[in-house]
């Protein structure tokens, strides 16, 4: 994980914090709040090293009308995370406190993909909707980018996931109109053998008229 440059070691394990909500899943929490004696607290999921299996969170001070604009895209989680103060506490995989560190103006020294670069919204939506209300000229400058590209994943997925509904809905649409000529071609079909069939059986009892009336 990224090297914490100044650090201040604290005994705050940060273990009789309870989760409060979580604002963004991906295999797991990603961004959520906690809350501690009435103090909310904001936390991002930063960096996670598979080798030593443990991950790291970074948390700062937050209140409950921070988080509205944050829900509704008025501010972007970089800006949550600007915070004089900053705690970097790290857990294993089993969700046990390992280490906190807490850094002053530490923001501007965590790692560019290791934090929300500046603009990212808490979820895709706000981004368009940001550009819809504001009418940002550069739609790139309102969004930023996720480490481990979360937003993007999820965007991605979801534009994949409604070309793969249209595309669905087309070739199911063509597909019955397929059925339906073929079967409009079938049944015209069986109504001319159906025909011939009637006329060849109209023309041997004809056929066996005449012959009676020769006999």
């Amino acid at each position: 994980m990224w090297e914490i440059k100044k650090e201040n070691i604290l005994d705050l394990s940060f273990k009789d914090f309870q989760t409060k909500e979580i604002l963004y899943e991906f295999d797991g929490p990603k961004v959520f709040t906690l809350e501690k004696s009435s103090i909310l607290f904001f936390a991002y999921f930063s960096d996670i090293d598979y080798q030593n299996e443990e991950y790291r969170l970074i948390i700062c001070k937050t209140d409950e009308a921070e988080i509205s604009n944050l829900k509704i895209g008025s501010i972007s989680l970089d800006q949550i995370l600007e915070k004089e103060y900053l705690w970097i506490v790290d857990f294993d995989f089993e969700d046990i406190h390992k280490k906190t560190t807490l850094i002053k103006d530490g923001f501007k020294n965590i790692p560019s993909d290791k934090k929300p670069k500046t603009g990212t919204l808490l979820w895709p939506h706000l981004k368009h909707q940001t550009e819809k209300d504001h009418s940002i000229s550069d739609p790139s400058n309102s969004r930023g980018n996720w480490n481990f590209t979360y937003h993007d994943f999820f965007e991605a997925f979801s534009v994949h996931q409604n070309q793969f509904d249209r595309n669905f809905y087309t070739v199911t649409s063509e597909s019955i109109s397929r059925l339906k000529n073929r079967e409009l071609q079938i049944d015209a079909t069986y109504r001319k053998i159906e025909a011939a069939i009637s006329n060849t059986s109209v023309n041997q009892a004809r056929s066996h008229r005449t012959i009676a009336y020769a006999a």
